[in-house]
């Protein structure tokens, strides 16, 4: 099962915890919504010391209709909902990390911390999305030998008849194509790579997919430790490449 975990940098964050954001309706009286987040303490990454937190984030669709028991009865139907939850770490250098969720789950739960907390002083959250200069990347991980690039997908691309293409292989970024794309001046908009497995060194490698929005996914289920033993390296020479 693949999990992601997303970067951005961080504008604000509360001095006080826990904090909720305002309420937000669905378009329904009998149902309004307030994110909560709350601090967990440390994350279990041994490298750096992350803090780690967690948002509570309610969501639902507002609707009006009948419902039907066994026996026959019907019952007005107002709405549903269901707590999502996510997590957050915060470094020391001022940038998040949020995984526990699916992106749209985080991504929604972000921005109403964003917009929810305005006006709360000391406590207002913000946050801002990044973007990775994935052709720099590339040439990092290559010259060190942090990864091996598997695949590129581009997007922008000077060439007739091609918008968007995705180009992959074992030697990929030495192919003919790979170098008309760059000088195309397309843009890489996610790279396929393989990195180390921090679970098994002896073992297979593991792919990876970093995006330029700061998003990592793992094409494996792993837990908390190596999701960021594996995400981190990578994050951390991407921050030396944000545009």
């Amino acid at each position: 099962m693949p999990q992601s975990i997303i970067m951005q940098k961080s504008i604000k964050f509360p001095e006080q915890l826990p904090i909720e954001t305002n309420e937000f309706n669905t378009g329904s009286e009998s149902q309004s919504f307030k994110t909560t987040l709350k601090t967990l303490g440390s994350t279990e990454y041994t490298e750096e010391d992350l803090k780690k937190y967690q948002v509570i984030h309610p969501i639902g669709d507002s609707f009006t209709g009948k419902g039907y028991l066994e026996d026959g009865t019907a019952h007005d139907i107002v709405a549903i909902s269901a707590n999502e939850t996510f997590n957050i770490a915060k470094s020391e250098d001022n940038f998040l990390y949020f995984w526990g969720s699916k992106k749209a789950i985080i991504e929604h739960g972000v921005k109403r911390l964003i917009d929810g907390t305005v006006g709360h002083g000391n406590k207002q959250f913000n946050s801002e999305a990044i973007t990775i200069d994935l052709r720099k990347l590339k040439e990092e991980l290559e010259a060190n030998d942090n990864a091996a690039i598997k695949g590129g997908w581009w997007r922008d691309m000077q060439i007739a008849d091609v918008e968007v293409a995705y180009l992959g292989g074992g030697t990929v970024t030495a192919s003919k194509n790979w170098s008309s794309y760059e000088e195309s001046q397309g843009i890489i908009s996610a790279l396929r790579l393989d990195v180390p497995n921090p679970i098994e060194p002896q073992g297979d490698i593991l792919s990876v997919l970093v995006t330029k929005d700061g998003n990592i996914v793992v094409y494996k289920k792993v837990d908390e430790k190596n999701l960021f033993d594996i995400a981190m390296p990578l994050f951390s020479i991407a921050k030396k490449h944000l545009i």
